[in-house]
C-alpha cells in the first residue's frame, strides 16, 4: 500500500476486507478451500486489523460494517451486532444490516434497543425499512405495551403472512378487545398457516379465557387433523402448546414428551419441553432433558453446546441450599474472571446467579457485569434502573444519579422508568434544589400518563412534604382513595398488577380461590407471570374476571388498597391518618392477619399492650409461626417491659407445644430463644438453640444467634467460630454474620480483624445501629477514642436503642460510654 495514497488505517482496511472476501470466495466454491484453523486465523487478523481502524477513525461507517461481519462470522453476535449498528446510526440503511441488528436485537429481548434503531430508521429512510424489519419491530413494540406502534409497523409489513395476523390479534387482545373481530383473526391465522404453532395456542387461549373450553378442545382436535404429519415433532408440539392453554397439564405434559421421544436431534421440541418445565417452576425435571442434548448422541454445535451447559448451570443454581454451592456455579459461568473477556450470554447467566445474593462482593459483581453489558450495549431499561439502583444500595449516589437519567432517557414516556426515577430520586441524601426540579418534571410526565395510579398520587405526595406541605400531601392520598372507590374491582386489580403492587393480594385471592375449590382461578394466580407475559394485564383480568366480580375477592381488593395508602401515609409521618387506614383495613380485609399491619405500626410507637392485644386475637387465625415473628417485632419495636415479654414467652411455649410441622416449630423455637435473650436468660436461650440446630442443623439463623451468645464466654468461643464459619458458608458473608464475627474477634481481643468486618458489613447497610455501635466498641479496644466517638454518635444518629440488645452488650455499651466519658475534651 503506498503511503502517499492511503493512509495506514486505509490500508489495513483494505488488507481485512480482502481476507474477508477471500473467505466470501472459498465459500461460494471460487477460491481453493481453507482449513478450519486457516479460516479462523485469517478472521481473527481481519478483526483485529479493522479494531484498531475503528479506534482510530470512528466516524468510518465502512470500518464498523466490516468489522460487524468479521465479528458476525466468528460468532460474535452481540459484538456484531454493536458494530452493524453504529454503521447504521453513521449512515448506512442498507436493508440487509437493517435486518441483522433488529433480528439480534428482538431475538435476543433487547426490545428498547430494537425500537431505538426503528425508530431512527423511520425519522431518516422509512421507505428503506424491509416488512421483516417492521413486522420483528412490531413483535418489539407489542411486547413493550406500545400498542400504537405496534399497529403502525405491523400494517408496514402488511403481507408479511400468518405474522402480521396474530400480532394485530395480540394488540388487540392485549388492549382488553376480545370480540368476534379478534377471533376471526386468529381463526383467520390458523388457516392461513396451519403449520404454524402460535396461532392454534392463541385461538385456544383465548376461548379458555372465555370459559369455553368446549370448544377449546373442538380446536384442539381440529389442530391435530389439519396439521401437517412432517415434521413428527411439528403436531404433538403445537398440542403441548395448547393443552398447556387450558390447563390440561397432564396432557401437555405427555405431549411434549411425544414432541421429542429424548432423541437428541429434535433440539428445538426438547427446548421448548424446557421452556413449558421453567414456566411450570418444574426446574429439576429439565436436567434430564437437558442432559439428553449433551449426551454422547448429541448433534449440537460448538455454541449450542454452550447454551445448553449455559442453562443447566443457571437452572442448578435455582436449586442450590448454600451460598458455596451458588458461588461454585458462579464459577462455572465464567464469575471469577475479568468481565472483558466474558461472552455476553456468560455475562447474562452471571447476572441471572449473582442477582441472587445481596452479599457485597456478589452486588460488585453485578455492577460490573451490567457496566460491561451497557458498553456493549446489551442492556435495556430495566437493568440500567437496576443498576441505578445497585449503586445507590452502596452509597454512590453520583453514580446512581448519572444511571437513573440514563435509564429515563433510554425508556422515554414509560409510566414504570418514571416511576423508578421518582423513587431513586426520593432516596438521594440531598434533595437539591436540581434534584427537586427534575423529579417534579417526571412526575408532571407520570401524571399526564395515568393521573389515577397510586404511584403518580404517592410520587406527589412525597414531593409535597419534601416541601413541607404535609396537609396537602394528606389530601393528595386521600383523593387517591375517594377516586379508586369508583372504580370496578377488574380495574383496580389491572392498575396493581401494572404498577406491582399485587403480590400480597394475589396470595389472598389464591387462598380464596382454594378454600371455594376454584381451581382454574389458584392455576391462574399461580400461572401469573406467564400470563402477564402472554396476554398483558388486560388478559389477566379477563381470564379472572368473574372471579374478581365475587364480594370476597371485591373485598380483598379494595382493602388490599388500604394498606397501601396505609403504609404511605406512614412514610409521610401521618400517623393518625395511617393508624386509621391500618384500623379500616383489619375491619375490611377478608385476610386472616389484616391486624398485623396496625400492631406493627402500634409497637413502633411504643403502644405495646395495645399491639399485643392485637396479636393474641390472631392465635389461632394464623400459622403459628407467623404469630410468633409477629410477638418478637413488637417486643423488639417497642421496645416491651420485662412483665410484656414474659408473656410473650408463656404465649410462645403455649404455640409451640401446638405446633405440628418442623416449618412451624422451628421459627418459634427461635423466637422463644429471643425472648429468653431479651431478658437476660442466657441459659436458657443456649439450650433453646442447641435444641433447634438438633433437629434444623442448617438453620443460619439459630447457628448465627448461638454464635453471638457463645462469643462472650470464653471456654466457647471456639465453638462460636465453627457455629459462624457454617452459617457463612451457607449463607455467605451476610452483613448480619460479618457483625456477629467481629464480636467474636472484640472478644477474642482481635479488634482489627473485627474492624475490617464490620466496616464490610456497614458498606452494605449504612445505617444499621447496631452495626455502628459495635464499630465504635472495635475502635475503643484499639484506643482510637475519636473514630470511637464519631461512630457512636452514627450509631445514635440511626436511632441506637440499647434495649434492643443483649445484656451482654449492654455491658460493652457501659464500658465504651465510660471510655468516651474519660476522654472527653
Amino acid at each position: 500500500c503506498p503511503p502517499r495514497s492511503f493512509s495506514t488505517d486505509g490500508c489495513n482496511y483494505l488488507d481485512a476486507t480482502n481476507r474477508i472476501h477471500r473467505l466470501k470466495m472459498t465459500e461460494e466454491g471460487k477460491a481453493p478451500p481453507l482449513t478450519r484453523a486457516q479460516r479462523r486465523e485469517m478472521l481473527d487478523k481481519s478483526a483485529e486489523l479493522l479494531e484498531g481502524v475503528v479506534a482510530a477513525r470512528p466516524s468510518w461507517m465502512m470500518a464498523h460494517r466490516s468489522l460487524g461481519m468479521a465479528y458476525q462470522k466468528l460468532g460474535m453476535l452481540d459484538r456484531a451486532t454493536e458494530q452493524l449498528r453504529l454503521a447504521l446510526e453513521l449512515g448506512d440503511r442498507s436493508p440487509e444490516l437493517q435486518s441483522l441488528v433488529v433480528d439480534h436485537l428482538v431475538r435476543s429481548g433487547r426490545d428498547q434497543e430494537a425500537m431505538a434503531v426503528i425508530q431512527l430508521i423511520e425519522a431518516s429512510t422509512p421507505w428503506l425499512m424491509p416488512k421483516g424489519v417492521a413486522r420483528q419491530g412490531a413483535v418489539a413494540a407489542l411486547r413493550l405495551s406500545m400498542w400504537d406502534s405496534a399497529l403502525r409497523l405491523n400494517q408496514s409489513a402488511a403481507g408479511d403472512g400468518v405474522a402480521s395476523t396474530l400480532i394485530e390479534a395480540q394488540v388487540r387482545l392485549a388492549r382488553g378487545e376480545t370480540g368476534p373481530e379478534v377471533e376471526r383473526l386468529i381463526k383467520q391465522a390458523t388457516t392461513q398457516a396451519p403449520e404454524n404453532p402460535q396461532s392454534w395456542h392463541l385461538r385456544v387461549l383465548q376461548l379458555h379465557r372465555k370459559r369455553r373450553d368446549d370448544e377449546a378442545l373442538q380446536v384442539i382436535e381440529e389442530a391435530g387433523r389439519v396439521i401437517p404429519d412432517e415434521p413428527a415433532h411439528l403436531k404433538p408440539l403445537t398440542l403441548a402448546m395448547c393443552y398447556e392453554a387450558i390447563e390440561r397439564f397432564d396432557l401437555a405434559d405427555e405431549s411434549f414428551a411425544t414432541s421429542h421421544g429424548n432423541n437428541p436431534e429434535e433440539v428445538w421440541a426438547i427446548m421448548e419441553h424446557v421452556n413449558y418445565l421453567i414456566r411450570q417452576r418444574r426446574t429439576a425435571d429439565c436436567k434430564p432433558l437437558l442432559n439428553v442434548l449433551l449426551g454422547p448422541q448429541s448433534k449440537l454445535g460448538k455454541q449450542q453446546r454452550a447454551d445448553v451447559i449455559r442453562l443447566r448451570t443457571e437452572l442448578e443454581a435455582l436449586e442450590v441450599s448454600s451460598y458455596s454451592e451458588l458461588g461454585q456455579k458462579l464459577k462455572i459461568l465464567g464469575g471469577d474472571q475479568p468481565v472483558e473477556k466474558a461472552s455476553t450470554p456468560d455475562l447474562k447467566a452471571q447476572l441471572a446467579v449473582s442477582r441472587r445474593s445481596s452479599i457485597r462482593r456478589d452486588v460488585n459483581r453485578t455492577i460490573e457485569v451490567l457496566e460491561e453489558l451497557g458498553k456493549r450495549r446489551a442492556i435495556d431499561a430495566r437493568d440500567i434502573f437496576q443498576l441505578a439502583e445497585l449503586y445507590q444500595s452502596t452509597g454512590r449516589w453520583t453514580e446512581s444519579w448519572n444511571w437513573y437519567r440514563r435509564a429515563l432517557e433510554a425508556s422515554g414516556n414509560q409510566p414504570e422508568p418514571l416511576a423508578a426515577f421518582v423513587v431513586g430520586a426520593l432516596a438521594q441524601p440531598e434533595q437539591t434544589a436540581e434534584l427537586k426540579s427534575e423529579m417534579q418534571s417526571a412526575i408532571d410526565r407520570l401524571a399526564a400518563i395515568e393521573p389515577q395510579s397510586f404511584r403518580t398520587a404517592y410520587a406527589q405526595a412525597r414531593m409535597l412534604a419534601i416541601q413541607g406541605r404535609t396537609a396537602e400531601a394528606v389530601a393528595r392520598m386521600n383523593d387517591y382513595l375517594a377516586g379508586v372507590d369508583t372504580l370496578p374491582a377488574g380495574e383496580i386489580f389491572q392498575q396493581m398488577l401494572r404498577e406491582n403492587r399485587a403480590d400480597y393480594a394475589l396470595s389472598l385471592i389464591g387462598r380464596l380461590a382454594e378454600e371455594a375449590s376454584d381451581e382454574r382461578a389458584r392455576q391462574a394466580v399461580e400461572r401469573i407471570s406467564s400470563l402477564l407475559a402472554d396476554v398483558g394485564t388486560a388478559g389477566v383480568v379477563s381470564t379472572l374476571q368473574s372471579y374478581l366480580e365475587s364480594p370476597e375477592v371485591n373485598s380483598v381488593i379494595r382493602a388490599e388498597v388500604i394498606r397501601q395508602v396505609g403504609a404511605a401515609f406512614a412514610t409521610l409521618g401521618a400517623v393518625t391518618e395511617a393508624r386509621r387506614a391500618f384500623e379500616k383495613y383489619a375491619e375490611e380485609s377478608k385476610a386472616p392477619d389484616a391486624s398485623i399491619p396496625l400492631a406493627g405500626f402500634l409497637a413502633q410507637r411504643g403502644l405495646v399492650q395495645d399491639a399485643l392485644k392485637i396479636a393474641r386475637g390472631l392465635e389461632g387465625k394464623i400459622p403459628a409461626s407467623e404469630l410468633a415473628n409477629t410477638y418478637i417485632f413488637i417486643i423488639r419495636a417497642g421496645p416491651g417491659t420485662p412483665t410484656q415479654a414474659e408473656w410473650v414467652s408463656t404465649r410462645l411455649r403455649s404455640l409451640g407445644g401446638a405446633a405440628g410441622a418442623q416449618s412451624q416449630a422451628t421459627p418459634i423455637q427461635i423466637a422463644i430463644a429471643d425472648i429468653a435473650l431479651f431478658l437476660g436468660k442466657t441459659e436458657s436461650a443456649i439450650q433453646t438453640y442447641l435444641t433447634t440446630l438438633k433437629s434444623d442443623p442448617d438453620n443460619v439463623i439459630a447457628l448465627n444467634n448461638l454464635a453471638l451468645i457463645l462469643s462472650f464466654i470464653p471456654e466457647r468461643r471456639d465453638e462460636a467460630l465453627k457455629l459462624l464459619t457454617r452459617a457463612i458458608e451457607l449463607a455467605g458473608p451476610m452483613p448480619e454474620l460479618l457483625d456477629t464475627r467481629a464480636l467474636l474477634q472484640i472478644n477474642l481481643s482481635e479488634p482489627s480483624k473485627a474492624v475490617s468486618d464490620l466496616e464490610q458489613a456497614i458498606d452494605q447497610v449504612p445505617n444499621n445501629a447496631n452495626f455502628l455501635f459495635h464499630l465504635a466498641v472495635a475502635w475503643m479496644r484499639l484506643d482510637q477514642t475519636q473514630k470511637a466517638r464519631d461512630a457512636m454518635q452514627r450509631a445514635e444518629a440511626a436511632g441506637f436503642n440499647l434495649q434492643s440488645v443483649t445484656p451482654q452488650e449492654q455491658k460493652l455499651f457501659r464500658e465504651l460510654d465510660s471510655n468516651l466519658a474519660r476522654n472527653a475534651t
